[in-house]
């Protein structure tokens, strides 16, 4: 017996206009941020020849390391066509932009990061890791919302879209699923036409990293947050919304 599995393995119209991967650790005991960076800009730089110092930098090493979310913002970033590693005190990130190559070629350009990070000798307890995918639907309903099944309503009405930015968080034991919406959204994003539009999708899945050994199962790990981004891609659209972006299903294996 065969039948279709319960999501579509893959879009003809992917609406990934944006994916970030990102690890947060603690730097090993008597590593040093800069030798981690200047270790990276030299395994990156034939793909990422451009570096610049991001503005957060100018904040003393000692502030970052006596503030704990500061460790994860990023104060340097090696860039190349289409892609940049972030990097900070306690965070290596990896961004990609234009065209979504799809999700073989995104894990093995995070494999491939991951690698070089930890070849680095910098990396010390593993906290936390994090997939997020932009998207942005190009050719969405008059009223954007109706595309998603989501109804956001004050006093029983429903409420106008123009400036509307709505973030929610949908999280268990294991996962944070942090959602973000815009409907409305106009200005290039990543395509040049400065009058493009669309209603804007960001998802991200954060994982906790306390109770796994993540370089022994971060094949896993990264099969897994995508899963979850996946699902809850397709649970919040419309099924009209779905078809439009063309999705390919596959026949299950027979039992």
């Amino acid at each position: 017996m065969s039948s279709k599995y319960l999501l579509p393995q893959e879009l003809n119209k992917p609406p990934i206009e944006e994916a970030l991967f990102e690890l947060r650790f603690a730097l090993a005991p008597g590593a040093d941020a800069a030798a981690f960076h200047s270790h990276m800009r030299t395994a990156l730089g034939a793909e990422h020849p451009r570096s610049a110092a991001i503005q957060n930098a100018a904040v003393s090493h000692i502030v970052r390391r006596s503030v704990p979310d500061a460790r994860h913002i990023p104060t340097f970033e090696l860039s190349g066509d289409h892609r940049a590693v972030l990097l900070g005190d306690g965070v290596v990130a990896l961004r990609l932009t234009g065209r979504y190559p799809g999700w073989d070629v995104v894990r093995g350009r995070i494999e491939s990061l991951l690698d070089h990070a930890r070849r680095s000798k910098s990396l010390g307890t593993l906290e936390e890791v994090s997939l997020k995918f932009v998207n942005v639907l190009r050719d969405p309903p008059p009223r954007q919302l109706e595309a998603l099944r989501v109804d956001v309503r004050v006093n029983g009405e429903a409420v106008s879209e123009r400036g509307l930015f709505l973030r929610m968080e949908l999280s268990d034991e294991r996962y944070v699923r942090i959602v973000e919406l815009r409907p409305g959204a106009t200005g290039p994003f990543l395509e040049p036409d400065p009058n493009a539009h669309g209603l804007m999708l960001a998802l991200e899945c954060r994982r906790g990293l306390e109770d796994v050994d993540f370089w022994a199962e971060r094949a896993d790990v990264l099969e897994n947050l995508h899963f979850e981004l996946r699902a809850l891609f397709f649970r919040l659209l419309s099924r009209d919304a779905i078809e439009k972006l063309g999705p390919v299903y596959r026949q299950a294996p027979e039992s």
